[in-house]
């Protein structure tokens, strides 16, 4: 397609796309640059580029790139997702939770919506507002149930609420899910080391 059109820039952003899932790293940075410099309202390229980053976990390489998209179109909702978990990682949660309800405002697919309330939802329970937290991630779960993330966000909730018994269900589909986000694989490692050291979630209620 190159060959033909050198001046396209969705080419370069599919080519980089490819590139990501190959793990072709100058690849990815060359096209996706290309794409930018051809177009710079694309705000796919923008958020492309920020995925590759955050995958590279190079927050504030990632977090620039999500803020040119989201400045680009103010329909990019992809990136103010993702700005708003990286927010939540860097300790900002009230901007994490300003974001996810800009993003809220205009989702309309529920796996989007789920994955915002989430978000929304993390970050109050990083905040302990746990009623809060709790409402907003039930809420994600009954618009996205496979997610593991909500699971095993929502297991620490009810724990902290007290609700033991729905905890251990939720750790039990945190554990079991399939998973490829880096947090889950850190609350499993919490929860696995709590189990190693006898140490279970009654006994920390008492």
């Amino acid at each position: 397609a190159i060959k033909y059109n050198n001046q396209n820039s969705e080419i370069y952003t599919n080519l980089a796309v490819v590139c990501q899932q190959l793990q072709q790293f100058e690849c990815v940075t060359d096209n996706y640059g290309k794409a930018i410099e051809l177009d710079p309202n694309n705000w796919q390229g923008h958020y492309g580029l920020g995925t590759f980053y955050d995958e590279q976990e190079k927050d504030d390489l990632a977090e620039k790139q999500y803020q040119l998209s989201i400045k680009t179109s103010s329909q990019a909702i992809l990136p103010i997702n993702n700005l708003s978990r990286l927010k939540i990682i860097k300790g900002d949660y009230n901007a994490a939770i300003a974001l996810a309800r800009q993003g809220l405002q205009k989702a309309k697919e529920p796996e989007l919506r789920a994955v915002l309330y989430k978000n929304l939802g993390w970050a109050l329970f990083e905040q302990k507002e746990y009623s809060q937290a709790k409402k907003y991630l039930e809420k994600a779960k009954e618009l996205d149930i496979h997610r593991t993330s909500t699971h095993c966000l929502l297991a620490q909730v009810q724990e902290a609420l007290g609700d033991v018994d729905y905890a251990w269900i939720s750790w039990e589909i945190c554990l079991l899910t399939e998973s490829r986000e880096p947090e889950v694989f850190g609350w499993r490692s919490q929860v696995l080391e709590r189990i190693r050291l006898k140490d279970p979630i009654r006994q920390r209620e008492e």
